[in-house]
């Protein structure tokens, strides 16, 4: 045995590698019981196992397309988790189900949907927005045997170096960050929703109908864009009191965030398959033609509120006045960018 005596360069990779080191420990623990370790011999089983990672170069830079019906929010969801689980796919692209016939195929390594794709050309896999644990060992499953088929043409660059000039539009988007960011900030509100209902069905249309007609033009349009959304898989949040009503419609002027708390709890299947009590339901709505910007603002707001324990419990609770101020330092972390 190593002497137990604090190791510096280890002692290093344990914090860079927490989470595999905190996993190695345990697992050692369950298959060899009956023989202890010092940390600084579980620390160079961990230096084992992060060089096997990190030379494992093949698998890395992946490049992944999202599919989901509506292209901004649960995409957004899985992109994230993806990211955080699966990092060595470093570049991921979402779509609609209704752009795919815009999408050359072959220029992703896999592709993942959150519904099934009928006659979709190329092989993918099904997958819950919140990429589940089983999800991911899917993937990883599948990363151990993949081998790269398709290739993106490069474009040549000019090494030589050449004086960077800032670009005026940078100006003009930022601009355009500011003015939506200011909007959804100052419309988002948390609503009580006072509710005898026990559907899904007549708690939207109670909802669609607290919307201001700035907002919508075609409330029913709208009210069936969020149910045939939730018809088409579940939309609570696991372990949570929330559910995500979204869609992206012809019916919607603008965009839209708000959360609205039921009086009495809804009982919904969550992405885990699981029921679930559903106190809020957080309400994303985009225009059926959404640019770049406001697709990735709703989708990070959906983001949010997953990303860790404390910010879904901040959704889980807070007030119209939290939630903005919440949303606000958020979005100026997006602008600083």
């Amino acid at each position: 045995q190593l002497p137990n005596v604090q190791i510096d360069t280890l002692q290093r990779n344990s914090d860079n590698y927490s989470r595999l080191y905190q996993t190695i420990k345990a697992q050692w623990q369950e298959v060899f019981f009956d023989k202890e370790l010092t940390e600084p011999e579980v620390q160079l089983l961990l230096l084992y196992f992060a060089n096997e990672y990190t030379n494992r170069s093949y698998q890395r830079g992946l490049r992944a397309l999202v599919v989901c019906e509506n292209g901004f929010s649960t995409s957004q969801i899985l992109k994230s988790r993806l990211l955080k689980e699966v990092p060595e796919i470093q570049q991921i692209a979402t779509s609609k189900v209704s752009q795919l016939d815009q999408i050359n195929p072959r220029e992703y390594d896999l592709i993942l949907s959150t519904l099934e794709l009928p006659g979709f050309p190329r092989e993918y896999q099904v997958v819950s927005p919140l990429l589940l644990e089983n999800d991911v060992a899917k993937i990883r499953n599948w990363l151990n045997s993949y081998q790269k088929k398709f290739t993106v043409d490069s474009v040549p660059t000019d090494t030589r170096k050449t004086e960077q000039l800032a670009d005026p539009q940078i100006l003009a988007h930022k601009a355009e960050q500011i003015t939506l960011y200011n909007r959804i900030v100052t419309s988002c509100s948390v609503t009580s929703l006072p509710n005898t209902s026990e559907t899904l069905s007549e708690l939207t249309q109670a909802i669609v109908a607290q919307i201001s007609n700035k907002y919508i033009s075609q409330p029913d349009s709208v009210i069936s864009g969020l149910l045939s959304r939730a018809e088409l898989a579940p939309i609570g949040i696991p372990d949570t009191n929330l559910a995500l009503l979204h869609t992206s419609n012809q019916g919607v002027k603008q965009p839209f965030f708000a959360i609205f708390e039921l009086s009495s709890p809804l009982t919904l299947r969550a992405m885990d398959q699981e029921p679930i009590a559903v106190k809020r339901l957080v309400v994303l709505l985009a225009p059926e033609k959404i640019n770049h910007l406001t697709e990735s603002t709703l989708g990070m707001i959906s983001s949010l509120m997953i990303m860790n324990d404390e910010n879904t419990a901040l959704f889980q609770t807070a007030s119209t006045k939290q939630l903005r101020s919440f949303l606000t330092q958020k979005f100026l972390d997006e602008i600083r960018k």
